[in-house]
């Protein structure tokens, strides 16, 4: 059978297109087999997993299979998003890493993991970028120092050789 409003392919005796809502006939009281139970929150009658509207009285039919958001990994990422700027040379951008890693390694069970995953890039690229800095800082440091020390040693700037 099918929808006189919208023409999508409906089940027999449905009062209600799934897809549009428009009233069609009476109700359908066979459960489907193969598919998970969803019950209509408005009426308590068992629709299709697939309908967006409860086919005996219309209600709007919410998604059974909503993931929860991942939490850590958006946390991840903006801590990443933050160690960017200077925040805390090491710890920040650690601590992103780490809540960005958690949040990949738990993608499965939730939703939003781009963020997740963006964290972890950004925390890598900023702790090398930051080993590098802190690394150019300590040579000019130590470089420094020894230029100081032969400057003292060897006043006048000839050599010993």
């Amino acid at each position: 059978m099918y929808c006189s409003h919208c023409g999508k392919q409906i089940d027999d005796g449905v009062s209600f297109c799934p897809e549009c809502g428009a009233k069609v006939g009476a109700p359908a009281d066979r459960p489907q087999q193969d598919a998970p139970r969803v019950y209509c929150k408005n009426c308590g009658k068992e629709v299709s997993p697939d309908a967006a509207l409860c086919p005996n009285c219309g209600a709007k039919i919410e998604p059974q299979n909503k993931k929860p958001i991942n939490a850590l990994g958006i946390a991840g990422f903006v801590l990443s998003l933050i160690s960017l700027w200077g925040g805390s040379v090491f710890v920040v951008p650690i601590v992103g890493l780490i809540l960005s890693a958690i949040g990949v390694a738990q993608r499965e069970k939730y939703s939003s993991n781009g963020f997740a995953t963006a964290g972890l890039v950004i925390s890598i690229v900023t702790l090398v970028f930051w080993a590098l800095m802190v690394a150019l800082i300590v040579t000019g440091v130590v470089t420094g120092f020894f230029d100081a020390f032969f400057d003292a040693v060897y006043p006048s700037g000839a050599a010993a050789f």
